[in-house]
């Protein structure tokens, strides 16, 4: 995952420039310098996060009136095409600034987010993070999702084995999300079981390697 200290001069300047903004409340300049900064590093999950709230602040919402519902739903359907094609083509950067573009409208669109979670793991396990937080992200709208639960909980333990920190932890709090809306869910139920022996497994492996790491030592004292 790509941390602030990793980027270039340039790419420091655009970030710091887009956080004094959004302390500004610039939301609109925020957007223009996260959309440049990612088009150089798409894996940096932060600038996306930014990038996000930003449209967020500006975004009242769902449209209310039916030609702004209407003229969503027809951007939506391009964005759809679009991406399909770039997709196909394998030209997956571009796919990804396609529903950036779009995500900046309307940044919780459940159609828009689950694409760029597709692209983004499709593309790179780098980006398996950028996929995690779309997936996240379209679940403002609709926390009762049990499809989309667990998407995340699937896309977390991808994540995890790719070493993402905390990942697997996040598998089993969207497998439980789910079992909130439904107790009886089978997949739901079997994911979470197998995720918490997972986890239990992870847990006396690093169990184990401290008590190691603590016999060392004092073995060393003795010498």
């Amino acid at each position: 995952m790509i941390v602030q200290e990793k980027l270039t001069p340039a790419q420091q300047y655009l970030w710091m420039r887009a956080q004094e903004e959004m302390v500004s409340h610039c939301y609109d300049n925020v957007l223009f310098l996260t959309n440049a900064l990612l088009r150089s590093i798409p894996e940096f999950l932060e600038a996306r996060k930014l990038a996000r709230q930003a449209a967020m602040a500006i975004s009242d919402g769902t449209p209310k009136n039916f030609f702004a519902i209407a003229q969503l739903a027809s951007k939506r359907l391009f964005v759809r095409a679009r991406v399909a094609i770039l997709v196909q083509k394998k030209q997956y950067s571009r796919a990804i600034l396609v529903l950036e573009n779009f995500l900046a409208i309307t940044p919780c669109d459940l159609t828009a987010n689950r694409l760029m979670a597709t692209v983004a793991a499709s593309w790179n396990q780098a980006l398996l993070p950028v996929a995690l937080f779309a997936l996240e992200t379209a679940l403002w709208n609709h926390p009762s999702s049990i499809s989309l639960h667990l998407d995340i909980a699937r896309v977390a333990l991808l994540c995890h084995q790719n070493g993402v920190s905390q990942a697997l932890e996040r598998s089993i709090t969207a497998y439980q999300e789910a079992l909130h809306v439904d107790p009886y869910h089978l997949e739901a139920r079997q994911g979470l079981k197998n995720a918490s022996a997972l986890l239990s497994m992870h847990d006396d492996s690093w169990k184990k390697s401290l008590t190691g790491q603590e016999a060392e030592g004092r073995t060393t004292i003795r010498l």
